[in-house]
């Protein structure tokens, strides 16, 4: 009898987990396919609000490798989205996760998550804001696509305004940046 039982949970664990990452890949790899080389899609949601417009296209340059990850996009608008990791071996634990508690990572990788955009280009005003308190996930990282999913809270970087919450994720298909291959850096992307 109990044979059966622990069979059974894992075999409802087993396939409970699949479909979502086979949901969740699908939809990347649905995204990917309709950007070009060194375009990414960015969806945040702040506050309940789409951050960004849906005809942002993003587009930028970086680097990946032992020593970190920095990453730079821009879209058509001047939207903004910085994300970085360093540390002596961040590359030796997977998955790549920072987690923010009060503005400072919890871990001895340090990394930033930054996102703004300009909006009003007459009096070049904008919004800003940092992640505080949650984390980030590098989800997937190669010479073919790059995917940080983030959740938490976010601060603008001045004044004492109130937290914002954020959810939502950056996909890049072929990301223009140099990656070091040969180090056991790379997530690939699971194909359909």
């Amino acid at each position: 009898m109990m044979k059966y039982l622990i069979a059974l949970l894992s075999a409802t664990i087993l396939f409970s987990c699949s479909p979502n990452n086979n949901s969740e890949n699908g939809e990347i790899n649905t995204t990917l396919a309709s950007l070009k080389d060194n375009q990414a899609k960015i969806e945040l949601e702040i506050d309940g609000k789409s951050f960004y417009a849906d005809t942002s296209v993003f587009q930028g340059g970086g680097y990946v490798d032992e020593k970190g990850v920095k990453i730079s996009l821009r879209d058509q608008s001047m939207g903004n989205v910085i994300v970085s990791l360093e540390g002596n071996s961040w590359f030796k634990n997977k998955p790549y996760k920072i987690i923010f508690k009060d503005g400072y990572p919890t871990s001895s990788t340090m990394g930033s998550f930054l996102t703004g955009k300009i909006n009003n280009t007459t009096e070049n005003r904008g919004e800003g804001y940092v992640l505080y308190d949650g984390f980030f996930e590098i989800k997937y990282i190669s010479k073919d696509a790059f995917v940080v999913y983030v959740k938490g809270n976010l601060k603008k970087p001045f004044g004492d305004d109130p937290l914002s919450s954020v959810e939502g994720n950056i996909i890049w298909k072929k990301p223009d940046y140099n990656i070091e291959e040969g180090k056991g850096i790379e997530i690939p992307i699971k194909k359909k």
